[in-house]
């Protein structure tokens, strides 16, 4: 048959139907209505810049979207943690430290 450009196969081992209609797609490509929220997770060791990093992401990422920013320290020394206590509580930072790397 001929292909339908708004028809889509789809991996059957996904338990996905082979087929999407023009108007499933078409709801799909829409933009959401309502915000979604979003954590930040940033690796790091030793990193120099982690303050300015964490402050960026909390500066420009809405706070109605953001969740939380979480640090991961790959056993910085000194502790990241250390090092990021002047973040403000509104960009609600977790720092989670691995004890060695």
């Amino acid at each position: 048959g001929s292909a339908q450009p708004w028809k889509h196969q789809v991996d059957e081992n996904r338990g996905l139907p082979k087929a999407i209609s023009a108007v499933t797609a078409a709801k799909f490509l829409q933009p959401r209505q309502e915000k979604g929220r979003m954590s930040i997770v940033l690796p790091c060791l030793n990193e120099p810049y982690a303050l300015n990093t964490v402050r960026s992401f909390c500066e420009r990422t809405p706070q109605e979207v953001l969740e939380e920013i979480i640090v991961v320290d790959d056993a910085s020394e000194p502790p990241m943690e250390e090092k990021l206590t002047e973040v403000d509580e509104k960009c609600r930072l977790r720092v989670l430290r691995h004890k060695a790397s």
